[in-house]
């Protein structure tokens, strides 16, 4: 590789680009390997996603069948109390 073609690629781009671009062009980094590699990282965190989602799915579910045994709890509560009231207000007649 031409070392001026290297010096004018530090020269014309930021440090980080740069030096991809020259390892690229050595052949240290292979295009394959890195799409690769990244669309796998992807994969990963995408799946992880994914199960994170079903987790906070099932918790809504779980919950929703919660609020309805309270709400059904409260409500059977007040019916008994609504009921001893009258037997209270019959027993004291």
């Amino acid at each position: 590789m031409d070392s001026s073609l290297v010096g004018s690629i530090l020269q014309s781009a930021g440090s980080g680009t740069a030096i991809i671009v020259v390892l690229l062009l050595l052949g240290i980094i292979s295009p394959k390997a890195y799409t690769t590699r990244v669309e796998a990282e992807s994969d990963k965190w995408y799946k992880a996603w994914e199960d994170s989602r079903s987790e906070v799915e099932e918790l809504r579910r779980e919950l929703a069948v919660q609020t309805e045994r309270t709400d059904n709890a409260v409500a059977t509560a007040q019916r008994n109390n609504e009921i001893l009231e009258r037997f209270q207000r019959r027993g004291g007649q």
